[in-house]
């Protein structure tokens, strides 16, 4: 292996290790707090239509419900002490698996080796 890649390969790594120190905690306070305003905009909606919040909040209930579908790929299952590291690991791990077997949640491919 030539001299270059290593020092690519270390300067992504202190990149990322410095991403991880200064973004992780405002980036992920930025998502919860997004998710919150959604949540409590459906709730609101659906308090005040009462029995026709089905059809009139059926749009902010999908919104919210793909927001947090999102939310939960990118840090579920990280845990209080997960990095930037961490998130970004898992991304590349489910893009893997995706190339590999499909969506998640759509069952596995079919090996034809």
């Amino acid at each position: 292996m030539g001299g270059g890649g290593d020092d690519s390969h270390n300067t992504f790594i202190s990149f990322i290790q410095a991403v991880s120190n200064t973004l992780d905690a405002p980036v992920t306070m930025v998502d919860n707090e997004v998710l919150n305003i959604l949540r409590q905009r459906q709730e609101d909606c659906i308090l005040y239509e009462a029995t026709d919040h089905k059809e009139k909040c059926a749009g902010l209930m999908e919104v919210y419900d793909k927001a947090a579908e999102n939310w939960f790929i990118k840090y579920g299952d990280l845990g209080v002490y997960g990095t930037v590291v961490d998130a970004y690991m898992k991304q590349k791990h489910r893009m893997i698996w995706e190339r590999r077997h499909g969506p998640v949640g759509s069952g596995m491919k079919d090996s034809l080796a």
